[in-house]
């Protein structure tokens, strides 16, 4: 394959090409069971607003940290699953960072360009939450980078990806209480997940200075914020009914906790658990992949 048309799969994380329409439908098909007016034209437009929105941000986060990337010292050890190609195509030199903006720029025009289709005013709140997440996505590369007591970039820069299938939800409903307990239930997820990532990547923060929960906290606690965060999501998921706001609480039917605490021995932290959180990965991407076909089986099975 062309070294550049691999460079992009990289980039753009292309692989995962269905999951961000999916969860960002999600949020869509549960508006259709609260206000009507299912149609698969619309179906079809969010999920080209899902994917073309959510592949800006992570080319906007690339070319935030290009920089940084640069002073990796183990880039040969990125993970076949999250890098196809296994490599950080903007500090390797693969792709300019001039390209990777205007990349960026396209791909949020086109993001843009559909969501001013919706009707209004759908459409104003979504793009708002479009320009706040990569707004967020911005403050959250940079403040990072500073030295930090309280994971306060973290805790507000994850409020982008749990506002994601919410947007989803707005293109078609109201910003009401269905909206706000999508997000409350989503964004301990979003928290996770940001864990999980973090302990992939500990040596290579720590030589760019960065200010990860790993760093702050160690390897074990950083398991502990993963578990914690991922507990209300195994299976609390809240699409149990076409009402499921009628349900009240979630149901926390988890026996064990995979990514629960245990002690390690600090000299074989980075080495033993960065094997241990690239198989978690996958697991995760997968209880999220679960959590949005909930959505979809239980929103659209009772229709």
């Amino acid at each position: 394959m062309n070294p550049t048309i691999r460079a992009y799969i990289d980039l753009t994380r292309l692989q995962f090409f269905f999951a961000w329409p999916l969860l960002f439908c999600s949020g869509y098909l549960l508006a259709t069971t609260v206000y009507g007016n299912f149609a698969w034209f619309d179906l079809a437009r969010v999920c080209l607003i899902g994917f073309f929105g959510f592949e800006a941000g992570l080319v906007l986060n690339d070319y935030i940290d290009r920089d940084y990337d640069k002073k990796d010292i183990e880039s040969d050890k990125l993970t076949k699953y999250w890098r196809i190609y296994r490599t950080r195509p903007i500090p390797a030199g693969l792709i300019s960072p001039n390209h990777a903006l205007g990349l960026f720029i396209g791909l949020a025009a086109i993001a843009t360009a559909l969501i001013v289709t919706l009707p209004y005013p759908h459409s104003l709140i979504v793009l708002l939450i479009m320009l706040y997440s990569y707004t967020i996505e911005m403050f959250y590369q940079i403040e990072k980078r500073q030295r930090q007591q309280f994971p306060f970039a973290q805790l507000i820069g994850r409020t982008d990806f749990a506002l994601f299938p919410v947007a989803g939800y707005l293109c078609l409903g109201n910003p009401d209480l269905n909206a706000f307990l999508y997000f409350v239930f989503f964004y301990p997820f979003a928290l996770a997940h940001l864990g999980v990532n973090d302990l992939i990547d500990v040596a290579n923060d720590r030589v760019r200075g960065m200010s990860t929960i790993p760093i702050l906290y160690d390897i074990p606690r950083t398991t502990c914020w993963s578990g914690i965060y991922d507990y209300p999501c195994d299976d609390g998921v809240p699409f149990h009914d076409q009402a499921w706001m009628d349900r009240p609480g979630w149901s926390f039917d988890r026996a064990d906790n995979p990514h629960g605490c245990k002690r390690s021995d600090p000299e074989e932290q980075d080495t033993g658990n960065r094997s241990e959180s690239a198989s978690a990965f996958p697991c995760n991407h997968a209880r999220l992949c679960r959590i949005d076909w909930a959505g979809f089986g239980n929103l659209t099975g009772g229709n």
